[in-house]
């Protein structure tokens, strides 16, 4: 290999490095850090044992590496997977961790509802769509731990 195609190769493999982003809270479900821009759950789809997350005030955490765009927040209840609830849009600026609220109560969702929390990302550009998912279940209020 010359000089050059191992510079344009590290090149390529910083890029899909930094092409990430990682949902902190609540747990997003095993192994599929690797494949976030397969749609739905970045190509993880089995469902893991829930954990509970609030019915109201839920705290979200996400973290960027890069990148603007638009972090989108859907729960999928087990009961009706083809019609998904929208929680809530964030404006992404850059790299940073990223904390929001989510409220299930008011978009309708029922308590102990169980469903999968989906954080969907998509670049301004257009060139990135991100996935990250957490296999929930909506209890009363419930302290979030800071991981």
């Amino acid at each position: 290999m010359n000089t050059v195609s191992i510079i344009l190769g590290l090149i390529c493999l910083a890029a899909l490095v930094q092409a990430h982003f990682s949902l902190v809270m609540p747990k997003p479900r095993p192994g599929n850090m690797t494949n976030l821009a397969q749609a739905n759950c970045g190509g993880s789809d089995f469902m893991s044992s829930p954990q509970p997350v609030s019915f109201i005030n839920q705290i979200t955490l996400a973290n960027f590496s890069h990148g603007n765009g638009t972090l989108e927040y859907k729960f999928y209840p087990v009961y009706d997977l083809a019609h998904p609830v929208s929680l809530l849009n964030v404006t992404i600026q850059g790299k940073s961790n990223y904390t929001d609220m989510i409220n299930f109560a008011p978009k309708g969702v029922a308590l102990n509802a169980m469903g999968t929390l989906q954080a969907h990302f998509v670049s301004d550009d257009g060139q990135d769509n991100w996935y990250q998912c957490a296999d929930v279940i909506v209890s009363p209020l419930v302290v979030s731990p800071l991981y």
